[in-house]
């Protein structure tokens, strides 16, 4: 049982009337007296009695690991020994282990206090220094410091010793243990419940939107029965108020009663007209009647005005002038293809066109490009295979390439000569051209005579269509051949830029073509 003020303090005044210097045989034997009173001092003092109570032998040893598994008893084991260290503690009186019995709120507690363990040992025992025999206060501080130095190691084993002692205890505690799996089982069983209730949630929502979808389909079925209803009950109103416009309207045609019935689809409509008729007399039957057909008969008319009209402006926009087919080319090679928003501005640099008409136009050229080849291909072996025999075709001398046109039976003597003579100027004046001008127009067209006997000739093939060539594609491509010179090393891509719809290799064979034409008049 720990000493307290109280005591020392009556303890101290009992000795002190007992050893008084006054009370002994020798009045100058203070001795005793001054012990007594030193005692006191430092007893006194909270400080100085921690140090002194620091100094006492105490029992430092924790159970280890070994003894805690082999333990038989756990609280036999560990409650003396925080008995023996709760003495060092600043908060008092300290909560001790317990048993088996003890409530969990307690236990909870005991390791909560226990794990921010709060020591007043201070191990004075450990000084190497006394302050007391410092010559001077500069020394006596230093010393204080290197004691403390020490002191402050000494604690922080003591901190180091009482939570192996506190973690140990915890591991092996077995309402920790019981608590834990306790715990554990509440948070499974916690997890299913909420796991149930969500599938039940979850059911009664499914329960719920099927009831209501179900709601929702009959409510639709029954909207749509009743529909139906009314329509068939509308229509029989229509057919039964058809035939009896049809016995009021016995003395005109039936054909005009046919389609006085057929405009007459609409129930209000017809009930209209036949409460007119019902009511009035022979005469205003018949003003009745004429003036629903009148009215009939403006409709068919101007339906068929609309009609015409229709058909008409489908007609004309169909129609493409060669103006609007030449801009049209020249906006295909302004614009090729992957150009942003290509159609729109093929259909503003036209003018006259819509998007879909341009784009209509384009696949129309294009379908009929991909189907006539093999076509213009047979053509074109015929009239070579009949060049040796027959005239060749009118060939223009004014450029170096001309449109390709259908061959003519050329003049004969002089008028060969002067053929001759004319091509061999054309071709002298075309050579003098400067490059990148056109070369200029001339008026005459000059034609060779017929070879008086065919001659056998390697024939040149082709592998792209040479004779599907448009006017205003061969126009293309003498711009371009004028435009661009032969020093121009990519002159043949600049030139299929400028024809629309034509690769590199079209323009060159179609070049080849020409000029091969171009010598065979020349050799006759």
């Amino acid at each position: 049982m720990e000493t307290t003020d109280e005591d020392i303090k009556a303890a101290y005044r009992k000795l002190t009337l007992q050893h008084h210097p006054d009370k002994q045989e020798n009045p100058d034997d203070d001795t005793l007296f001054k012990k007594i009173k030193a005692a006191y001092e430092k007893l006194s003092d909270q400080k100085k009695r921690r140090e002194y109570d620091t100094q006492d032998p105490f029992d430092d040893t924790i159970p280890s690991e070994n003894q805690a598994n082999s333990a038989k008893n756990f609280y036999q084991l560990f409650g003396p020994v925080f008995v023996r260290n709760s003495k060092w503690s600043l908060i008092q009186p300290a909560p001790l282990l317990g048993d088996e019995k003890t409530p969990w709120e307690k236990v909870e507690a005991f390791y909560d206090f226990w794990f921010s363990f709060k020591s007043w040992r201070d191990f004075p025992q450990d000084d190497e220094y006394d302050p007391a025999d410092a010559s001077s206060r500069d020394e006596r501080r230093w010393m204080e410091r290197q004691n403390e130095r020490i002191r402050a190691k000494s604690r922080k084993e003591e901190h180091a010793r009482i939570t192996r002692l506190i973690d140990l205890a915890y591991r092996k505690d077995p309402r920790v243990a019981q608590q834990k799996l306790k715990e554990k089982e509440d948070k499974q069983r916690q997890k299913k419940e909420r796991k149930e209730q969500i599938r039940k949630q979850k059911e009664e929502a499914e329960r719920q939107l099927q009831l209501e979808r179900e709601m929702e389909k009959k409510k639709k079925e029954d909207e749509e029965n009743q529909r139906k209803l009314q329509l068939q009950k509308e229509q029989q109103d229509i057919k039964d108020n058809k035939e009896k416009l049809r016995q009021l309207c016995q003395e005109f045609k039936s054909d005009e009663v046919d389609k006085l019935c057929n405009k007459l689809s609409s129930l209000p409509g017809l009930l209209e007209v036949v409460g007119k008729l019902e009511n009035a007399s022979a005469e205003e039957k018949n003003d009745i009647f004429r003036a629903e057909m009148e009215i009939i008969y403006k409709e068919l008319q101007e339906k068929a005005e609309r009609e015409r009209l229709e058909k008409e402006q489908k007609e004309k926009d169909a129609i493409w002038s060669d103006d609007e087919l030449s801009l049209l080319a020249k906006a295909l090679v302004k614009y090729p293809g992957g150009s942003r928003n290509r159609w729109q501005l093929v259909s503003d640099y036209i003018g006259t066109k819509s998007m879909k008409e341009v784009i209509k136009k384009t696949q129309e050229a294009k379908s009929f490009e991909a189907s006539h080849q093999d076509d213009a291909f047979s053509r074109f072996k015929a009239m070579k295979k009949n060049t040796a025999v027959d005239s060749p075709p009118d060939v223009n001398f004014d450029n170096p390439i001309t449109s390709g046109a259908q061959p003519k039976a050329a003049p004969k003597g002089k008028a060969a000569a002067a053929s001759k003579k004319a091509a061999a100027t054309t071709n002298a004046a075309t050579a003098a051209t400067p490059k990148g001008k056109p070369a200029a127009k001339k008026e005459a067209a000059v034609t060779t005579p017929a070879p008086a006997a065919p001659e056998e000739k390697k024939e040149i093939q082709f592998e792209t269509n040479v004779m599907d060539w448009t006017p205003e594609l061969q126009k293309c491509l003498e711009k371009g051949l004028a435009t661009h010179p032969t020093s121009d090393t990519e002159r043949w891509e600049k030139i299929s830029q400028m024809v629309p719809g034509k690769s590199k290799k079209e323009c060159q064979e179609r070049f080849k073509y020409i000029v091969s034409l171009l010598k065979a008049k020349k050799k006759t």
